[in-house]
């Protein structure tokens, strides 16, 4: 897959600006970011480090003057997902599965988690081992 012109100069645009790897602090090299996507003037890039070899995804707007400044998460944001397991080959499938079937409504779908939790049927008494 040959890549445009626009991305070939986003790429860089990001390296010589010198972003650099919010885990080592290594900057990022030209050959380690990919476009993944791109909308209006907001470019996601999938940076690998190389030196400890963690992917970022950085979000990158071009201003006016086709500067690019980078949209990173905060401390706080970092300190939060750092915990987080993996997203796994298998997540992905599991999405890509919902989506195939899944009808759009999201009023529906949040309906089901904003419900509060049913309460416990007492009209035949209390359940065995229950205190009452």
């Amino acid at each position: 897959m040959s890549m445009s012109l626009t991305e070939m100069v986003i790429r860089g645009l990001v390296a010589d600006y010198n972003v650099a790897c919010s885990v080592c602090g290594t900057r990022f090299r030209r050959s380690g970011l990919r476009v993944v996507r791109r909308e209006d003037d907001v470019w996601q890039i999938s940076a690998r480090c190389p030196s400890c070899e963690k992917v970022t995804i950085l979000m990158v707007k071009l201003d006016a003057s086709g500067i690019v400044s980078d949209i990173e998460l905060s401390r706080a944001e970092q300190e939060r997902f750092a915990g987080e397991r993996a997203v796994s080959v298998d997540d992905v499938l599991a999405m890509a599965g919902f989506l195939a079937t899944f009808d759009g409504d999201f009023r529906r779908l949040f309906a089901e988690y904003d419900a509060p939790p049913a309460e416990p049927d007492m009209q035949d008494g209390p359940s065995p081992g229950s205190l009452r």
